[in-house]
Formats: structure tokens, sequence, C-alpha cells
């Protein structure tokens, strides 16, 4: 059966997940700053770099539809490990990226180790929630990976400022090995122990009108995060701001403070009460990240779109588990976190063209322009199709 945390706390279940996701993030996150500069001193052009970067979210696109239906089917605690020993295995490949054919194939299996480990999670942690808690829950898991972006990409940077870049990816290879040992503590049971009830598809999950408004968001969110971990580094550096790397340690206290305290509120509210706004704002700043010159200003937008984009994030993540019974949330969570891998390679494949095009800063602008698209697309579908949350 599901394990339930008592209404006056969590088990200690449910924080083994949130190290294991911890210590999972970790290991990505210490490549984030550096790795689109290892990719652009081999091949020079925004397309190029960001087809690259891209591709991790390929391979998370097309398992998506199995993951769901795996996390259903054989638990939630095997998609973990699973998915922390493809992440390591990806960070070794990069050891001979001399060679596209080894970039591509680290960046392929990393793609389906996020795939796998984030959809093993994100049905495991809605398990182990009392039902009247599950934005609380949601939001509380979920700072493990801000907290992990607040420090990793600058511990990351350091690495390979003073060892270079084969002790990096070995650093992180070692990281994910970490979180398959933390993982393999996680209990066997969970909702997936359960025999005789049906479970959900991906297909019919996919056929819910009511989610397609949260996935028009999601989408839109995931447009411009793929835009910043693939182009800020390098906007950074052509703009001239020393420390850029600080950028994500703003964004993750932000996004933590977001991921703790918003869940409660959507709780309270309402979904679509945080999700509007949040959306808002997000384009907001994302125009205005266009014009920093400075690492100052650039802190400051960091934590705003920190604390806006997870404040959406979360109370999207719980729009989408409300929508379905208990033996369809790996479906929908693999469903949502399908939407989100594509939405983050299209806005690294997609927006280095414009890059390339129009400069990073209009590219910024531009990206603005598609979240308030998705807000749009949101508030409208929400309204045509009912009130899922």
């Amino acid at each position: 059966m599901a394990e339930t945390n008592l209404p006056e706390r969590y088990s200690r279940s449910f924080f083994l997940a949130m190290l294991a996701q911890f210590v999972f993030f970790a290991s990505n996150h210490l490549l984030m700053w550096t790795f689109p500069i290892y990719v652009s001193l081999r091949f020079p052009s925004a397309t190029q770099v960001g087809f690259i970067i891209g591709l991790m979210a390929v391979s998370a696109v097309l398992l998506r539809p199995w993951a769901g239906a795996w996390a259903d089917r054989y638990g939630r605690k095997a998609l973990l490990i699973a998915g922390a020993a493809a992440t390591g295995a990806g960070s070794l490949c990069y050891l001979a990226g001399q060679s596209l054919v080894w970039l591509a194939l680290g960046r392929l299996m990393q793609g389906a180790g996020i795939c796998l480990f984030t959809t093993g999670y994100g049905a495991l942690i809605p398990d182990m929630a009392a039902p009247a808690r599950r934005g609380e829950a949601i939001g509380l898991a979920s700072i493990t990976m801000p907290l992990s972006l607040m420090v990793m990409p600058r511990v990351g940077a350091a690495v390979q400022d003073h060892y270079g870049f084969p002790p990096l990816f070995i650093a992180s290879c070692g990281l994910a090995m970490v979180a398959v040992l933390v993982s393999l503590g996680l209990p066997r049971g969970n909702y997936s122990g359960r025999s005789g009830v049906r479970r959900v598809s991906f297909r019919s999950v996919l056929g819910m009108r009511r989610l397609w408004a949260a996935l028009a968001a999601v989408v839109a969110l995931a447009l411009s995060f793929g835009a910043l971990s693939a182009f800020l580094p390098l906007f950074a550096e052509e703009r001239g701001i020393v420390g850029g790397s600080y950028f994500f340690l703003g964004y993750g206290v932000a996004q933590v403070l977001a991921n703790y305290s918003v869940g409660g509120l959507s709780d309270r509210y309402g979904r679509p009460r945080i999700i509007v706004p949040g959306m808002l704002g997000v384009a907001v700043a994302m125009a205005l990240v266009s014009q920093v010159s400075s690492l100052a200003p650039l802190l400051v937008l960091a934590v705003a779109i920190g604390l806006l984009f997870g404040a959406a994030k979360i109370s999207l993540d719980a729009f989408c588990v409300d929508s379905v019974p208990a033996e369809g949330r790996g479906a929908v969570v693999s469903l949502e976190f399908g939407v989100f891998d594509a939405g983050i390679g299209l806005g690294s494949l997609g927006l280095g063209a414009v890059a390339d095009a129009v400069g990073y800063g209009n590219m910024f602008i531009a990206m603005a322009g598609l979240v308030l698209a998705g807000l749009l697309a949101f508030v409208f579908l929400h309204r045509r199709n009912g009130r899922a949350a």
C-alpha cells in the first residue's frame, strides 16, 4: 500500500526520498554552468550549442509515455535507481567529448535518467502525502532541486577552473552513484504494490481536456527554463558579467522559498490564483534580463524569476495530480514532465537559432512573449474546460 504521512508530520521515507533527489540533481547541476561553455569551445555557434544541450530533452520526451506506466506497474523506487544510474553513465560519456557522438550519447543518457528519476519521484511523493496537504507535500519535496541549484553550478565552475573538465565529469558521475545508494534505502512498498486496481494509461490521461490548460502553461515555463540553462552562461560572457554563475544561487534560494511556502497557499486558495500572477511575473522578468549588463541587476532578476517560476510550477504540479485518481499518478506525472522536457528541448534547440539571428538579448524578449502566450492559453482553456482544481 501507499505509505502515507500522519497529518502532523512526514515519514522518514519521505525525507529519504528528498535526499535522493537532492543528490541526483547535484550530479546534474554540477555541470549546469560549465557544460554549455565546454560545448561552445568545440562547436561555437549558438545553434550548435542549443542542439547538443537540447538532446537531453529528446530522450526524456521519448521515454515519458513508458516511464509513467513503469512507475505504476513496477514501482517508484525502481525508476529512481535506474534514472540515477543512467545519469552517472552519461557524465562518463563526456570524458570523450572531443567527439560529437559521445557528447550526444551523454546528453541522451542523462535525459533518460532525468525522465526516469523525476517520474518515479513525482509519483512517489503524492503516495506519501495526505490528500488535504498534497500541495504542501509536493512543494516541500520540490525544494531539493533548487537547493542543489543554489550551490552546485558555482561548485562546478570552481572545479572546472582549478582541475579542468575531466575531474568535473567524474565528480558528476560519483554523485549520481550516491543517489543510487540512497534510493536503495527506500521501501519497496508504494501505490504500485496494490493489486486488483485498474491502471490509467498515458493515452487516456492525454485525452483529459481539463489537463490541457496546465500543459499549455507548463510548456511555456519550460521554454523559459531551457533558454536560461542553455544560453545564460553565454549571454553573461558576451556582456562581460563577471560571476554570472551566481545567478543560479539567487534563483535557487528564491525557488526554495517559493516551493516551501506556495504549496500550502495553493491548497488554501486554489491553484490558478498562484499560477496566473507567477507566470505574468516570469514574463516581465525574462524581458528585463535582456537589458542586464552587470551582476547586481542580474542577481535581482534571478531572485524574482526563482520566486515566480517556483510558485507557478509547484501549483501546476499539484493541479495535474489533482486531476486523476491515485492509480493514474504515474501516467499524469509522466505526461506533465514530458511536456516540460519538450519545452526545455525547444527552448534550447529553437531559441539557439533565434539567438544567432537577433542576439541573446532579443532572444530573451521573444521568450517573455512566449511565456505570456502560455499564460493566456492557460486562462482560456481553464475557463473553457471547467475548473479542475
